[in-house]
């Protein structure tokens, strides 16, 4: 099956946002950039981008029912992708802790199901959450369609409201995947069916008022009654403007980038080279290279470091996991 660049090129995109995102940018250059609207939207649009690839996957492997999902074979690779690289970075922050702040045993096995130290940490919680959570949502959308997206859209704005009646902590919230429960269907609804299905009247309208709830939220005093007030930016009503946006572009785009490709290929490495590199950074010189005054060279220089280690350790860990998964499923590297 050809390989969907325009994936590819998105997620490459997206980790422009990720590696801006965590550098020291006072709240009113976050809003003078609008990052909102763009670098804040990043999460949701990796929700999506997941959900869709899951489901092509399942679509391949003619995959109808729980037990099929949660065949060890399907299970092994997905988590594989994920902890290999993911292992690699956390031993590596613990060996930086022993010279620098030795941890015990427990805080260790802790930080490792908690996504390790550094900003971002969430995500890795998220994507091993996702992988049991996923087969739910893709067989609801499969079975119900257009109705099983309303569900999942319900259920997420239900979720909200739930979390906020019982008081919910924030790091709770943080760590738990469900409040992205309507953009991973989305995502599976886009690779069973067709973002044509869904009027352009209701798209334009989920658009103009996902961006309006962000304007109300980030550019006047009004605080939100339901969401999480930490991360009200990325609750269900202010993403809605990123979900026809990234839907449209995942399956009409046709993009092409050969250098957007590498880095989306790369993405999760990436991701996990500046989680430990702004680890790094805090830790040893309080988020700033010294010599450095401008948060826009500093910036750059992140990104440059970030992407060209992520993409090296991408290069140097894909053929380690690809014999891993050889490995354990009885095939000859």
């Amino acid at each position: 099956m050809k390989r969907n660049t325009t994936i590819d090129v998105i997620k490459g995109a997206v980790m422009f946002n990720v590696v801006i995102c965590h550098a020291k940018w006072n709240e009113a250059q976050r809003l003078q950039l609008l990052f909102p609207f763009w670098v804040q939207m990043t999460i949701p649009t990796l929700m999506m981008i997941s959900g869709y690839l899951t489901a092509k996957s399942y679509t391949r492997a003619q995959v109808h029912s729980l037990s099929q999902a949660f065949m060890p074979a399907q299970l092994k690779a997905k988590l594989l992708r994920f902890a290999v690289p993911y292992t690699i970075v956390f031993l590596a922050e613990v060996i930086a802790h022993i010279f620098l702040s030795p941890k015990g045993i427990v805080e260790i096995f802790l930080m490792y199901l908690a996504g390790g130290w550094g900003p971002g940490t969430y995500y890795i919680p998220f994507m091993f959450q996702f992988i049991f959570f996923v087969p739910f949502i893709y067989l609801l959308i499969e079975q119900k369609g257009a109705k099983g997206l309303l569900l999942c859209w319900a259920g997420t704005l239900a979720y909200e409201i739930l979390q906020k009646a019982y008081g919910m902590n924030v790091e709770c919230y943080t760590f738990l995947v469900f409040r992205y429960t309507f953009h991973i269907a989305f995502g599976c609804y886009l690779a069973l069916y067709s973002i044509d299905s869904i009027s352009k009247g209701l798209r334009l309208g989920m658009g103009i008022f996902g961006f309006c709830w962000l304007v109300i939220l980030c550019y006047t005093s009004y605080q939100p009654i339901v969401f999480q007030p930490y991360w009200k930016n990325t609750a269900l009503f202010p993403t809605m403007f990123i979900v026809p946006i990234s839907g449209w572009l995942m399956e009409k785009g046709h993009l092409s980038c050969k250098p957007l490709e590498l880095l989306g290929k790369a993405s999760f490495n990436i991701y996990l080279t500046q989680k430990i590199f702004y680890y790094g950074m805090d830790t040893l010189f309080d988020g700033y290279f010294p010599f450095i005054h401008s948060i826009w060279i500093q910036c750059l220089v992140n990104i440059l470091i970030c992407f060209a280690i992520g993409i090296l350790f991408y290069k140097i860990e894909t053929p380690l996991t690809r014999q891993i998964l050889n490995r354990v499923n009885g095939k000859k590297a």
